[in-house]
């Protein structure tokens, strides 16, 4: 996505100015500055500043689709895999990028009352893809009665909230700790209860 080190570091800027300040409260003469670039040459990698939102996102999605399930063979092996490891395969984390994936939740979370693409975003996030992967796989679990039923509206509703809540602590000084999350983790997916 990224095509130089210069648009990297405006990327990189951008990130931090709008979870920092707010999108509304950051101009491209902002960025401009702190990456120190001309104003105008700015210009020359993004062509807007709701282009490098846009692209925000698009790098969220990217990021987020090379370790997510795949929600076909999830579906297979909710039949027979032991359901602690059906679940961790929902904690995985973004090597490298971790502080960055969560500014920009940060930044959606800010922005979505006021920006449409904000808006789909937390959505995408925290509405849609829980309830098709998560809820998806327990509605399986629960027709080949290997769990006891659960709401899962409520249960991909809590799980939304623990995944904002993370990003939420990872962005302040309160950051949570690797073992804190999975320890957490497993209490949360302890709500399930087998057959």
């Amino acid at each position: 996505m990224i095509e130089s080190n210069t648009k990297q570091r405006i990327f990189d800027i951008a990130v931090r100015l709008f979870s920092d300040k707010g999108y509304k409260n950051v101009s491209m003469r902002d960025i401009a500055q702190v990456a120190g670039i001309k104003a105008a040459s700015i210009y020359n990698h993004f062509e807007s500043k709701a282009k490098i939102l846009e692209d925000l996102f698009s790098f969220f999605f990217e990021q987020q689709k090379k370790y997510m399930p795949d929600l076909d063979q999830l579906l297979v092996l909710a039949e027979s895999e032991p359901l602690e490891l059906l679940f961790d395969r929902f904690n995985y984390h973004f090597p490298g990028v971790e502080q960055t994936m969560a500014r920009i939740m940060i930044i959606a979370g800010m922005e979505y009352r006021n920006d449409e693409k904000s808006e789909t975003f937390m959505k995408n996030l925290f509405f849609d893809m829980p309830r098709i992967y998560v809820g998806g796989l327990l509605d399986k679990l629960i027709e080949f009665k290997r769990i006891e039923p659960i709401d899962t509206e409520a249960f991909c509703f809590l799980f939304s909230s623990f995944l904002y809540s993370g990003a939420m602590h990872n962005f302040s000084k309160f950051s949570v700790s690797l073992s804190l999350w999975d320890r957490a983790w497993k209490i949360f997916f302890g709500f399930i209860k087998p057959i």
